[in-house]
């Protein structure tokens, strides 16, 4: 047996008619009379846009006015049509006469839903079960109709209400159900429990089942970014190692260049001093090698410009540029003395006056002639 969840109009719906009117007893004594003659009758159903409301025909007859303020989703029916058949026997209420040969099953539980009444059905009955399998796996819909019966009453201008409603069997269609679509059977019970319980996620509709199935992919994608940061962390902590590396090997090497600059240097020092002291030797008698290079410097100076304070001239570079030209002026004093020796030559007749003091020095220091 299976559950099967269906929807219904409400049966005490207000049925509200504007400039048209129908008087229902008239429209039941034409119904049965036209069954009575032809077995058959067609309904067609078109929305009036001007009162907004569905209006049912049967040759040319009109039968229904339904307010579509009141019911809005009837105006689905527009352009459809519905049969009443009686070829294969008339339509009556079941009965325990003829519930053996209509009988198909039984509605067990009747609701509200908003403006609508539901029912639980179980079918009983096995080739209205494979019918319905049939239908619902083609996606096919299967619409529905209530038979009731009911007290109609005018509560004022054209309109009417139904009242005193005595439920008696709902019938499944083959074709269109005089209610429209939204009356339908929904195979199974389960599948409309399932759509109800459709949750939201990530701007999607899903079911509990789609989202555990989503949750545990989403579990596995975790997993997966948990494994990728575990080996950029391992990487990352390599690299860090080995720039630690990298700084250590750069700071010994700096220690290292730093010592050798400190070599090169005491070197270049080395050989400058010695070159000092070669060109000291070449302008005095004679030198005490192991005195300091500046005192070395100060002497060969002093033998130009006797006054020449050392204090006064205490930057390094100033004073090899006096000692250079110092060594320089000596030099060429003793190829003087060597040729006036030679020559006999006398610095008074030649009118040759050597005067050096501080001011030249400072001339010369700073770039003067």
């Amino acid at each position: 047996m299976k559950k099967i969840m269906i929807f219904l109009f409400a049966f005490c719906s207000l049925l509200a008619y504007s400039a048209k009117t129908v008087d229902y007893q008239e429209v039941d004594k034409y119904i049965r009379q036209k069954l009575d003659k032809d077995k058959e009758i067609t309904f067609t159903y078109k929305v009036n846009q001007a009162d907004f409301t569905l209006e049912g025909y049967s040759d040319g007859k009109l039968t229904a006015v339904t307010d579509l303020k009141s019911n809005p989703g009837q105006a689905a029916m527009d352009g459809m049509k519905s049969v009443v058949s009686e070829k294969n026997g008339k339509l009556t209420m079941i009965n325990s006469e003829n519930v053996s040969e209509f009988g198909k099953g039984t509605i067990i539980e009747i609701f509200e839903n908003q403006d609508c009444l539901g029912a639980t059905l179980q079918i009983e009955d096995k080739e209205t079960v494979d019918f319905i399998k049939q239908r619902y796996e083609n996606g096919e819909n299967i619409e529905l109709s209530a038979g009731y019966m009911a007290e109609t009453e005018n509560i004022k201008d054209n309109q009417y209400i139904q009242k005193d409603i005595v439920a008696n069997h709902v019938a499944i269609l083959s074709g269109k159900g005089r209610a429209g679509s939204d009356v339908k059977l929904i195979y199974n019970y389960l599948d409309y429990e399932e759509e109800k319980m459709k949750l939201k996620f990530n701007g999607k509709e899903l079911t509990p089942e789609e989202l555990l199935v989503e949750a545990i992919n989403l579990q596995k994608e975790s997993g997966d970014f948990k494994e990728k940061y575990n080996a950029l962390e391992t990487e990352k902590e390599t690299l860090v190692a080995e720039k630690t590396t990298l700084e250590t090997e750069k700071q010994e090497l700096t220690t290292k260049y730093g010592e050798l600059e400190t070599k090169y240097n005491s070197l270049l020092t080395e050989i400058e001093n010695k070159e000092i002291i070669s060109k000291a030797k070449e302008v005095l008698n004679s030198i005490d090698e192991k005195e300091a290079v500046e005192r070395i410097m100060e002497k060969v100076i002093k033998e130009v410009n006797p006054k020449f304070n050392a204090k006064e001239n205490a930057k390094v570079e100033d004073l090899k540029e006096m000692f250079d030209f110092s060594v320089e002026t000596l030099s060429e004093m003793n190829k003087e003395t060597k040729a006036s020796e030679k020559g006999k030559f006398n610095e008074s007749e030649a009118g040759l006056t050597l005067k050096i003091d501080n001011s030249y020095f400072s001339k010369k220091r700073n770039g003067g002639n």
